[in-house]
């Protein structure tokens, strides 16, 4: 009946009443009676209708006016976001920053601004490594099958193997299908995508960048907290040159001893290989290839929470490609067993949270005279001797069976070396760490982990007051303990602890009521503890903005997650409501709707805060990646592969067993704030005379017959003239440089080299000579060609020195000056 009256018109209800037409009386009344029924059915219908609509209409209205009132909401909040700006950036410079500029810098360093080209080069390199390994797995489908699949190695080389093509139809139709289709969206034209920046924001962003370059300004992430702050250049380099100036910690060396570093660690790898000590695989991934390692760098983070006047700075040595980040990952690797199996350690949060909810299932309720303390190390890495640390690595060795690792000599032998060995740059000037370790090294914590274990011990033997070590939980510098003694023998250990060594001392924090330690804020209540959220002062709660360039589900999932954190950290049903309220607000000041916030917070209130102090394990899967830089303009890559896996793997039986599932298309973060406006290491100091000049020699062949001396150069392709930067002549090394033939004024060659220009260039002279074969020396050896036709230019230093570094920039160069074959004399790569 519903269905039938529903908008039911006068028309059609007659053709309704016509339906009971019958000829008897008895049917008449019969009819009758339907008639009655019929109509009341229609009223009531009609009556539930116009109710219907009302209550419509009405909920139209206190939805329009809901709207309104979350819009008015929202506007709030954007307005309270810019009045937090002074805690999302900390502007502790002399330069005033403009609203714009503001603007930029309170996106924070991980947002990422929208791309307004694809990197084709890279997005074709990346299709192609991706169609790689799926060729790899079916050259390997049946020895994985037929034996037991190996666990991939903790340390490996990649070998970039090129597996044969044309083992199977249907796999190369395959991988041509992809490329075939990469090809067609090159040569449509993909729809613009909307710009996440204002103008004003993308010309702050410049502007900003070129005060990094010119050492006006250093913008990075304060130490703890997450805000950006900006320093003038000339008081950061102050302040890490205080430290550095230090003789206690650190020696200034004459000359770069790099390459010596990494002979001697090469040397260390071949004995450990030839004692057995490492097998091959590993041998071959820990030998350090000269041409891509680059001295370590020295930086520091401001520490706003310590000051905002004389702001120090947490020093910090980046390992990344150095000597021996390699061996000191390895000497990582070796003691994490030990590490582990301290007694008071402490994993992380998680690891934190599930020892307190034991400590109040077996010793609960505590006593009301106990005290919550928390335990500082002031400034432990910078702190602790070598000699202590490698006595603390042989004592933990010593005490555990050896199982599979190498004899505890070895591993304090390679270790001393990577202590050492700890040379590095700042302002071009090399230094060497002679006390302490470098935070920045892959070894660091555990090693202070294990210097700390050995310092407990003697603390408990020796302390003056009994000390229930049950009760006492460390990470790393970070020391949490309940006390029931009384207050005089609180002091009493507290002094005893800060006699125990000359250069490790402690700062302490008690309290009846509530400490922090990590990010928890721990308090009694009737006798048992109860966990909640801590937060710094300075913490800015900087949240990834919600028109990020990131993919959507990263966005999507990221409320979610942190709701998640909350119902983790607070044991209190109340606390941790009222912590999602704050965070709400939180996440609508950062741009995120009330639909994905809402959605993410009654997901994780719906999780049983049980269930979420577990670990969960990784899911292994044997999906084949094929991962690309993320990008709006980027092709749809996962179309692509589902429907050629619907359409063409599911109809061979053989690649349907090597590739049950499809490819999974993962995708790398783009260039962020970070990327574009943080660098590491500070710019090259600005020349006051930038070009490529002539070096001081007299008798010069380059510079006599083949430089340039200029302060710009161009493509002879596109005509683009670009200005040099810096102070550049033969003698200039890490360098991109371009070769241009006087004749044919269409014909560039774009190379990299870590060696002088002067070198690479003789190098380029005898290959032209012997005619290699290669497309510049086939062209300078022409018939009407000569030597004397050749002519260079440096533009570009790399500062960085790695050999991959190198390779970036020379690919940037070839796309932008189009000097690929057949426009230049660069091959394909």
């Amino acid at each position: 009946m519903y269905g039938i009256f529903n908008n039911t018109s006068h028309i059609e209800f007659e053709e309704v009443l016509v339906k009971f037409n019958k000829p008897s009386r008895s049917a008449q009344k019969n009819r009758a009676k339907k008639q009655r029924k019929l109509k009341r059915l229609i009223e009531e219908k009609r009556t539930d209708l116009e109710t219907t609509s009302t209550n419509e209409a009405n909920a139209n209205i206190k939805k329009k006016t809901r709207n309104r009132r979350f819009n008015r909401q929202k506007r709030t909040f954007v307005k309270q976001d810019e009045n937090q700006e002074n805690k999302l950036v900390v502007n502790l410079s002399t330069v005033e920053l403009t609203k714009a500029q503001t603007q930029v810098l309170a996106f924070g360093p991980k947002f990422c601004p929208t791309p307004k080209t694809i990197d084709i080069q890279k997005l074709e390199s990346d299709i192609g490594e991706g169609c790689r390994k799926v060729r790899l797995k079916e050259l390997f489908y049946d020895s994985e099958r037929d034996e037991e699949v190996k666990k991939t190695p903790k340390f490996y080389k990649p070998t970039g193997y090129e597996p044969p093509t044309g083992r199977d139809i249907t796999l190369e139709t395959y991988c041509q299908s992809v490329q075939c289709k990469l090809q067609n969206y090159k040569d449509s034209k993909p729809n613009p995508t909307k710009d996440n920046m204002t103008k004003d924001q993308r010309t702050a962003m410049k502007e900003l960048k070129q005060k990094v370059k010119e050492r006006e300004i250093r913008i990075s992430k304060a130490d703890k907290g997450g805000a950006v702050v900006v320093q003038n250049c000339e008081k950061y380099i102050q302040e890490a040159k205080t430290q550095l100036n230090n003789p206690l910690h650190y020696t200034k060396l004459t000359k770069d001893t790099t390459s010596h570093i990494v002979q001697t660690s090469n040397a260390i790898v071949a004995d450990l290989y030839d004692k057995g000590d490492i097998d091959k695989t590993t041998k071959d991934w820990a030998v350090t290839d000269e041409n891509n390692v680059q001295c370590h760098r020295f930086y520091t983070l401001p520490k706003i929470h310590k000051s905002l006047t004389n702001t120090p700075g947490r020093p910090i040595v980046s390992g990344v490609n150095g000597p021996t980040e390699k061996l000191s990952k390895l000497v990582d690797h070796w003691l994490q067993d030990c590490v582990k199996s301290v007694p008071s350690y402490i994993q992380d949060t998680t690891d934190m949270l599930n020892t307190i909810d034991q400590w109040n299932n077996q010793h609960g309720p505590f006593p009301e005279n106990t005290k919550l303390v928390t335990v500082d190390v002031v400034g432990l890495y910078t702190n602790i001797p070598h000699s202590d640390m490698k006595t603390a690595i042989k004592e933990e060795l010593d005490s555990r069976p050896q199982g599979d690792r190498p004899p505890t000599e070895t591993i304090v032998k390679v270790a001393d070396h990577v202590l050492t060995n700890n040379v590095f740059t700042f302002e071009e000037e090399v230094y060497q760490q002679i006390h302490g370790t470098a935070m920045g090294t892959p070894m660091a914590p555990s090693v202070a982990n294990l210097f700390m274990a050995a310092l407990e011990r003697k603390l408990f033997q020796q302390s003056p007051v009994p000390v229930n070590s049950e009760l006492w939980r460390r990470y790393i510098d970070d020391i949490f303990m309940l006390w029931t003694g009384t207050d005089d023998d609180l002091d009493t250990f507290l002094k005893h602890i800060n006699s125990l060594h000359p250069t490790i001392k402690f700062t302490h924090h008690s309290s009846l009521e509530r400490v922090s330690f990590l990010d928890i804020s721990v308090s009694l209540k009737d006798g048992y503890l109860q966990t909640d959220l801590y937060s710094k002062p300075t913490d800015s709660h900087a949240y990834l903005c919600q028109n990020s360039c990131h993919p959507a589900h990263v966005k999507r999932n990221l409320p979610y997650s942190q709701f998640l954190r909350l119902r983790r950290l607070c044991s209190e049903e109340e606390q941790f409501q009222q912590r999602c309220d704050e965070m709400e607000r939180q996440f609508f000041a950062r741009g995120y709707s009330k639909k994905t916030v809402k959605d993410g917070r009654r997901k994780a209130t719906a999780k049983i805060r049980k269930e979420t102090l577990s670990y969960r394990k990784k899911t292994p899967t044997n999906r084949v990646p094929f991962v690309i830089n993320h990008n709006p303009l980027n092709p749809p890559l996962g179309q692509w592969l589902h429907g050629l896996q619907e359409s063409l793997i599911s109809e061979s039986e053989h690649m349907k067993n090597v590739l049950p599932e499809t490819p999974i298309c993962g995708e790398r973060n783009c260039k962020s704030i970070r990327n574009i406006l943080m660098p590491t290491v500070l710019p090259p100091k600005h020349d006051n005379n930038p070009g490529c000049f002539r070096c001081e020699r007299k008798k010069c062949v380059i510079c006599e017959k083949h430089l340039i001396e200029s302060t710009t150069f161009n493509s002879c392709k596109t005509g683009e003239t670009f200005t040099l930067r810096e102070h550049f002549s033969c003698d200039t090394k890490n360098i991109i440089y371009l070769i241009s033939c006087k004749k044919c004024h269409s014909a560039q060659y774009v190379g990299q080299t870590q060696n002088s220009l002067r070198e690479r260039f003789y190098l380029h002279r005898s290959h032209i000579g012997k005619n290699t074969g290669t497309l510049l020396t086939v062209h300078f050896n022409q018939p009407d060609h000569s030597l004397g036709d050749m002519e260079c230019i440096v533009i570009e230093r790399v500062f960085c020195s790695t050999r991959d570094e190198k390779w970036k920039r020379e690919s940037f160069w070839i796309a932008k000056l189009k000097t690929l074959v057949p426009s230049g004399l660069n091959s394909d790569p």
